[in-house]
Parts: C-alpha cells; structure tokens; sequence
C-alpha cells in the first residue's frame, strides 16, 4: 500500500504503479477511427465500460472533494479506487467547471504520477490552470452547448487559447466541410451523440476525431458495419518547401525542380492542388526574416553565406545555380505571403533557426497581421523555444513540434514528454509508424503529421489514417480520386406528388478533374416508413 495525499487527509489506499491504458480496439473496416468515449453516470455503467470489449476512454463526473459521482451527484469511487479499477485499462477524462478543482486534481494527478489523463471543461481557465499545475494535463475544451458557429476561425482561437489538445462540438454543428477545416489547422475535433446509431453514423460520417457517447457498444456496432479501408476523415497534401514535382523515374535532380520556398514552387503547389503549403523561415544577423532551408546558401547559389551571420542585402545578391530558374532570390517572409493572401491554402511555417531570437515569432506575428492571414496559419518548429514563444505571442494559433527522433512514436509516454509542455501536434519522420501507432494517438486527442514522404511510398502511409502528410512529390496524387462530395445531403420527398429525387456525388482529385458518381449508399433507419428506396 502506497501513500497518497488528498486534499484533506493522508490515506493508504492499495494501489498499483499507474500504467498507460491499453485501449481496446473496436473491430471496423474503418482506417483510424474516431476514438470512443463513453459518459459514466452510474456504477453499472462505470464497471460495464471495463470488460474485454471497452471503450478507449471514460467521462467522469468529479465533485469538490475529487470523488467520482453519478448523473445526480452521488459519490461512486474515490479518485485513487476509480483509477486503480481503471488502470491499464481506459483512459479517465474527468468534468469539472471548477478553476479550484481543476488545479487540485491536475496536482493530485501529478502526485500520483498519472500522465494519460483528459480534463474537460467548460471554462477555459480551468483548462489553463490545471496545465500550468500539472503540463502533462491534456485539455478538452467543451463547446457541446453551442446554440450557433458564426465563424469557425474562433473554435480554433478559443481551442488553443484554452491550450486544450482537443475541443467537443455539438453535433448539430458538426458535418465534413467543417470538421475538415478545423483538422487543417491542427484542431482535434470530438462530439457527442445520445447513443444512437443513428447519430452515430452522422458523427462518423463527418470525419470527428472523438465521439462522446452513452453506449459504447451500439457505437461498436456500426463501426463492423464499415468495409476494409473505409477513409472518412480528410487527410491532407502538405506540400515540402512548397515543392510537387514527381517523376515516375524517381526523385527529380535539384537543377530540374522548381526552385523550394520560392513563390514560384508556391503558385505551382496551389495549382496542382496542394492543401498545406510547408516552408521554412531564418533571420539575418540585420535581423529580416526570410524564406529559406538551409543553415547556408551553398547547395543552390553562387557563393555560401551563413544566413544568421549575413546582411539581407548581400543574401539578396546572390545569383541562383541552375539556369532553368536563374531568376530565383532569396525573399523575405514579408514579401512571400504578399503573394498568397488570396489563396485558399493553409501554410505550415516552419521556424528553421536556432538564434535565439525571440524577434522572428514576432515579426511573423507582424505579416499576418499586416495580411489578415492568421486563420490560415500553422507554426511548425523542432526549436522548442519558438513553439514557446509562438503561444505567447499568438496564442490562438496552432503548433507542431518537430522530430527527428526515430523512436518518438514508440511510446505514449515519450510522445506525451515531447509535445505536452506546449501543447502541439507531432510532426515527426515517418519511419516505424504504423496505423496501430496512429490510433494509439488518436485515442489520445494527438494527430500526427509525418515527413517526407515520397513517391509510391506516400500510398502505403496514406492509409495509416495520419493527420497530413508531407511530400516533395505532390503530383504523384495528381489524378487520384481522393476526395467524394455529395451534391445534397437533404431531400424531402412528397408522397402524394410524383417528385423523383436521385443521390448524385463527385469524386475529385487534386488537380481539378471531377467525376460524376451514383454512390452505393445504405438505408440506416427507415423511421418506419416501409418507404424503399432505388437507385434512380
């Protein structure tokens, strides 16, 4: 028997060392699913949820002495019982819209050394207070009472204001074009059902990342009804340094390719259908800030400058090597995005450099300021001091941390460690990850967004259900149907006039091409109606 402290005696309560849960895996044809969270308002629905089949996470109701209670507010389980009884099991996410029992139970966590835990809330101080008790935290930010979405932009902005690692949505609120422009800008989408199978499949359906219900296993069920390799969530083209060339013989020489985070490659990625625009930013030592990889100039121009150690001038004069595109200069961050301001892409902004020099968070703060462009922003850095700042500065936009490291994905606790300080996304290299890997992470609210892809390579981690992926050959997928939109998704049909209705859809690639589709479809609920329908 351990030792723990509550917040007003000293107990000694049998426990065991806190492990990471294994979250049981539905059966589903689907490719990453949403995860499943299933609302604990009884004692039979607490031990019901922690059989062999389970779901991933439990939503408990916490009261001011940090007891587990029921819909009317009746203590089930202490806090250590309930975690000891779901430990290695599901992981436990715990409501409360209290700032004070959010931070005793963020430090209570803390104590007893639990890193796999949810906190959700109404209140975004709760949400920032048990964070800066306890970093390894993971905020839900709870909007499920929303009445109206004037402008999507600000679920973001309040998302990650409350510093939460994913935000819930009423699913009156929730459909595929919009989930679909939160997850671009790196926004973990959850929402709640009444347990239906019916709502069930709309929330499905609309490509969620998380999907709160009061019966797990009815979920389950339509999660079997799913054919292998169902894609319901958008998974995105980023395109490397702005490049998309692809050659079926292999990767193209640097003199033959658009020249990287140049506007050129840029307005070629837009063309060919990139939806994330990557590129990479350094400041000068006269303190500009300009769109470049390397440390140095030397692999594409004429003399090799240190960027950090050189004037804007002088790393404006240099010529570009290859004679296809002798035009090329080096830009400012400034003068890059005055292109774009127009376009309808997102843009990863990788901060390269390791000065440290908090000026370059702020002058990017200044440009899309000065463009209105934020909403269309992403900060992306392997320098931990920049996605810092970057909260500070702008704290309503999204972050990525950045690795290298081969064995970040190998654990829950290793991913947790890396990015939970911010929090972020993972934006790491691809090697060893897998689609088990991918819903290990999904279950906890965290989407990942592998580098560099390429080539026939990208088929086999397209299906791996991942956030995004980038590539240096975007135009490999140039005339793949990866997109299928529906024309209408409402009819009405009169039954005493003769008013034909017929399902039609298109699938798209990311070149433009269309292709007008009948899809197979699946009637779910009849209502009764003995109505039948055909495929005219």
């Amino acid at each position: 028997g351990a030792v723990f402290m509550n917040h007003n005696t000293i107990q000694a309560e049998e426990t065991v060392q806190y492990q990471v849960p294994n979250v049981y895996e539905p059966d589903t044809g689907i490719i990453n699913p949403a995860t499943s969270i299933q609302v604990i308002r009884s004692a039979v629905e607490f031990n019901d949820a922690l059989n062999t089949i389970r779901p991933a996470t439990l939503l408990l109701q916490i009261n001011a002495d940090l007891d587990i209670v029921d819909a009317s507010g009746v203590t089930l389980l202490s806090l250590v019982e309930a975690l000891n009884l779901m430990n290695g099991k599901v992981i436990p996410a715990f409501q409360t819209n209290d700032v004070a029992v959010g931070s005793e139970l963020a430090n209570t966590l803390k104590t007893l050394n639990v890193k796999d835990f949810f906190i959700v809330s109404k209140d975004k101080d709760v949400l920032t207070t048990a964070r800066s008790a306890y970093r390894y935290t993971r905020g839900v930010l709870d909007l499920s009472d929303l009445e109206s979405i004037d402008q999507l932009i600000d679920i973001r902005d309040q998302t990650n204001i409350a510093q939460a690692t994913a935000v819930i949505l009423p699913l009156k609120h929730v459909n595929l074009k919009d989930v679909t422009y939160l997850q671009q800008r790196l926004i973990t989408v959850w929402t709640t059902t009444n347990g239906e199978s019916t709502e069930h499949y709309e929330a499905i359906l609309s490509g969620v990342n998380g999907i709160i219900t009061t019966d797990f296993n009815r979920l389950f069920d339509v999660y079997k009804t799913f054919p292998e390799n169902s894609i319901v969530r958008k998974i995105f083209i980023i395109a490397h340094r702005a490049l998309s060339s692809y050659s079926p013989e292999g990767l193209i020489d640097i003199k033959d390719k658009e020249p990287e985070n140049s506007v050129y490659a840029t307005n070629l990625a837009i063309e060919r259908g990139a939806e994330i625009i990557e590129f990479d930013l350094h400041i000068t030592k006269d303190n500009h800030v300009v769109v470049h990889h390397d440390n140095d100039t030397a692999r594409q121009f004429d003399r090799n400058l240190v960027i950090a150690q050189s004037n804007l001038s002088d790393l404006q004069e240099l010529n570009y090597k290859f004679p296809e595109y002798a035009d090329t200069k080096i830009v400012t961050f400034d003068e890059y995005m005055s292109h774009f301001v127009d376009e309808d892409v997102v843009f990863f902004i990788e901060i390269k450099s390791w000065v440290a020099n908090t000026d370059i968070v702020e002058q990017v703060n200044d440009v899309l300021n000065k463009y209105d462009m934020k909403d269309r922003a992403v900060v992306i850095s392997f320098v931990p001091f920049h996605i810092v700042e970057t909260r500070k500065v702008m704290p309503e936009i999204s972050t990525g941390y950045l690795a290298y490291n081969m064995n970040v994905i190998d654990s829950v606790e290793t991913v947790l460690d890396h990015i939970m300080p911010y929090p972020a996304t993972l934006n790491h290299s691809f090697i060893g990850l897998t689609e088990a890997r991918v819903r290990t992470f999904t279950h906890r609210g965290i989407t990942l967004w592998p580098w560099t892809i390429n080539n026939e390579r990208l088929d086999t981690y397209y299906l791996t259900g991942v956030g995004g992926i980038t590539t240096d050959t975007l135009n490999y997928y140039a005339d793949d149907w990866l997109n299928y939109e529906l024309y209408e998704t409402n009819f009405t049909y009169d039954i005493y006039t003769d008013n034909k209705f017929r399902i039609l859809g298109k699938q798209t690639s990311l070149s433009g091409k269309a292709y007008e589709m009948v899809p197979d479809y699946e009637i779910i609920d009849d209502g009764g109606t003995g109505i039948e329908l055909d495929r005219g």
